[in-house]
């Protein structure tokens, strides 16, 4: 195998964080406005019973009719330049015949007599596009875009949306569940179960693969390129697993596969690398040794503390603990949150900043969609600590991270199919930022070690390369692209112009 590393001024391998609510999640509930003509499908079949194992079926393989592309309604104020389409597909692609569920897709054209070396976004777990951001529509310019909205997300079939958990968003933020708001989760994935599109087939990323052909043939599309953020990894993997041939080039942001990635040994290399930099940035180090302050407020958190700050929908009073100070350190892999961490943190150790962090815990705003929270529970590391399986032998004070109480409260929930092991010769670039903890470049080289051809670059400094060097990024990735063969000047990312904690 052929790996070109491109390596930070720091030496360190990069680790990148968080949660299937980041800024690479897709968005929750449909998009008000918006308007999809629906074909007529047969009556769902019989409730699922959830499982608590990887779904055990072969990737699809069953020839299908050929899906059809049908105009679509795109949301209000959509930019112009997008094209909203509907897709039907197999609910079960493993059947030639019975009903079907429909996927929306959003498409930008730069000319609509052909295709201009289309690439397909998946961004997430469960991607749909963003229509929350409205930079979204002008990314990889020079190339037709495609986003298609997973089974069960955005405003394709299945997605079941919970507004009642509303009421419990700091319970749940912190991870301290009390018995109603237990119970209104389950009622939530329950409510999942009932849906149009098998809830378990949301998790088995082989079937989203299938999906994604199924569209790709639609649109007429031979051959594309992958833009894979964060957890979008792994369908990525499927995607080239079982539609190689069409798959030219794949950029991916702080890759994270079935078991590889979100686990506590890469949250401790990315908070380490962040605690340094602190260490070295004037303003920063004022506030003391963030490893030690980590350390010192973990010792006093062994008691939990209950505080003033009050959950707005239940009058219940936030608590703060172990789980919730290790869950928080997360937050370094968010731009708006990073610095926060640094300045909150020293007030740990005598809980002076108890108050502070509790609000915001109470302002969290949560995902109420009936998938967003099932990947919390995963018995091996995705985008959390596995539950039963998880690599925390270089975690340190992270290896008693764990989301298990959470889980226990409101499981069994099912689980992701098993990541893909494709062997391929697809290009693949690997961007890494250094504060996020979702990856790293043991990770990376883990989910892709059957390409023979990844180029891992390194990015120092950085939380967000998407917002925080954003020409930069799509530069590099276009020029990658362009030529994925050819050697890269990844210079601008390896030696960034900014620097999160200046």
């Amino acid at each position: 195998m052929r790996w070109r590393a491109v390596t930070s001024c720091l030496g360190i391998a990069l680790a990148l964080v968080a949660a299937s609510c980041s800024s690479d999640s897709s968005t929750a509930a449909s998009t008000p406005g918006s308007t999809i003509a629906r074909p007529a499908t047969t009556p769902p079949g019989p409730t699922a019973v959830p499982v608590t194992d990887p779904p055990t079926s072969a990737a699809p393989t069953t020839t299908v009719p050929a899906a059809v592309a049908t105009l679509a309604i795109c949301p209000d104020r959509a930019p112009k330049t997008l094209t909203c389409l509907t897709v039907a597909v197999p609910a079960d692609p493993t059947k030639s015949t019975g009903r079907t569920i429909v996927l929306a897709v959003t498409v930008r054209r730069a000319d609509a007599s052909k295709w201009n070396a289309p690439v397909l976004s998946i961004l997430g777990t469960t991607p749909s596009y963003p229509w929350t951001d409205p930079k979204a529509a002008d990314v990889f310019p020079g190339h037709d875009m495609i986003w298609i909205d997973q089974r069960g997300a955005g405003r394709s079939d299945g997605l079941t949306n919970c507004p009642e958990l509303t009421t419990y968003s700091a319970e749940i933020s912190t991870m301290n569940l009390g018995t109603e708001a237990a119970a209104t989760l389950k009622a939530c994935f329950a409510k999942a179960e009932q849906s149009v599109v098998p809830f378990a087939s949301i998790f088995d990323h082989r079937v989203v693969a299938a999906d994604t052909a199924a569209v790709r043939r639609a649109l007429g599309i031979s051959t594309w390129a992958l833009y894979a953020g964060s957890a979008g990894a792994d369908i990525a993997l499927q995607i080239i697993d079982q539609d190689p041939t069409s798959v030219t080039a794949l950029v991916s942001r702080t890759p994270v596969a079935v078991g590889a990635g979100g686990g506590t040994n890469d949250l401790a290399a990315a908070f380490g690398r962040f605690a340094a930099d602190c260490a070295a940035a004037p303003k920063c180090s004022a506030a003391g040794d963030l490893q030690q302050e980590l350390a010192k407020t973990f010792a006093r958190l062994a008691s939990p503390v209950t505080t003033k700050v009050i959950e707005p929908g239940t009058g219940i009073p936030l608590v703060l603990d172990q789980t919730t100070l290790l869950d928080s350190m997360k937050s370094i892999g968010s731009i708006s949150l990073s610095t926060l961490v640094a300045s909150l943190l020293p007030g740990g150790v005598d809980g002076s900043s108890d108050e502070a962090v509790a609000k915001a815990f109470a302002a969290n705003v949560i995902d109420t969609s009936g998938w967003a929270l099932v990947s919390h529970c995963q018995n091996v590391d995705y985008t959390y600590p596995g539950l039963t399986t998880t690599a925390n032998d270089q975690a340190g004070i992270f290896a008693g991270y764990s989301t298990k109480r959470f889980c226990d409260a409101v499981g069994p929930l099912p689980q992701y199919s098993l990541r893909a092991h494709p062997t391929s010769t697809v290009p693949v670039l690997a961007v890494l930022p250094s504060y996020d903890p979702r990856s790293s470049v043991a990770t990376t080289k883990q989910i892709f070690a059957g390409f023979a051809n990844t180029t891992v670059v390194e990015v120092p400094r950085i939380v967000d390369p998407l917002q925080q060097l954003t020409d930069c990024f799509y530069a590099t990735a276009n020029a990658f692209l362009t030529a994925p063969n050819a050697k890269l000047d990844s210079s601008c990312l390896t030696s960034p112009a900014v620097a999160t904690l200046g």
